[in-house]
């Protein structure tokens, strides 16, 4: 018995000794230094997804930061600092960071949806992401097809801006009068918020409420108006039974 209980003692001292011997010579020869960055795109539901075209600067802009990380230990890589880093870019929903053995570092990134951009008096494009936040400014080449914010109004008013996001999620997803059937949006104290339509240049008065209601009624017009082949200059849907339209006096 005695023996049985020196060789359990034996066991659970020189095991763990071995390995911390085994591991202390392998990170001082560097076998744990990081030598490998692999940042990946992932969808919301953590599935892979290709990577936006305005993506790929800001990636390379990590990849950079996180270059004179290489040569640390992976071990004693701060991970938690890394994410917060990470996460104090407003493109950035969600980030995990996997070590990947024995020296790879493994950046998992979930981008934030673009709801439109805001464009500024030097023409200048930024992304205006789901919490109504500015990201920095992408290359029109890069841009993704989305509304356009026009106006200075918008640049430091991010309950503006959300409110946008709000009428834009409001409207009716299908249809003539679909965000993805809009061009541009501005806003004027008096009116609220003008939405032009991408094919007929149409401007939309919307005010600043009712945009369920609103936008099913302006749907309806449209289609109406495409129906019968009308050629519509101005919608106002901020009458409180029915919408006016305005139609173009020449062809």
């Amino acid at each position: 018995m005695l023996k049985i209980f020196l060789k359990f003692i034996s066991f659970i001292v020189i095991f763990p000794l071995v390995g911390f011997v085994i591991y202390r010579q392998l990170e001082g020869e560097g076998f744990f230094q990081l030598k490998k960055i692999e940042i990946a795109i992932r969808a919301a539901d953590n599935s892979p997804m290709a990577t936006p075209p305005y993506v790929t600067p800001l990636i390379e802009k990590i990849s950079d930061q996180l270059t004179n990380l290489k040569g640390t230990s992976i071990i004693k890589l701060n991970m938690q600092k890394i994410s917060q880093n990470l996460f104090s870019m407003n493109w950035i929903q969600h980030v995990q960071l996997v070590r990947e053995w024995p020296s790879t570092l493994r950046v998992e990134i979930v981008p934030q949806e673009i709801k439109f951009l805001y464009m500024n008096k030097k023409g200048q494009l930024f992304p205006v992401m789901a919490d109504g936040k500015l990201s920095e400014p992408i290359a029109p080449a890069l841009a993704p097809d989305v509304a356009v914010l026009q106006g200075e109004i918008f640049s430091d008013d991010l309950s503006l801006r959300s409110k946008v996001i709000t009428m834009l999620e409001e409207i009716p997803d299908k249809g003539p009068f679909s965000p993805q059937n809009i061009s541009e949006v501005k806003y004027e104290s008096k009116d609220g918020f003008w939405v032009s339509l991408i094919k007929t240049g149409i401007q939309v008065k919307m005010g600043e409420d009712q945009f369920v209601i609103k936008g099913a009624r302006v749907n309806q017009v449209l289609e109406y108006l495409n129906t019968n082949e009308f050629k519509a200059r101005v919608i106002d849907a901020t009458l409180s039974q029915k919408v006016l339209v305005r139609l173009r006096k020449g062809p």
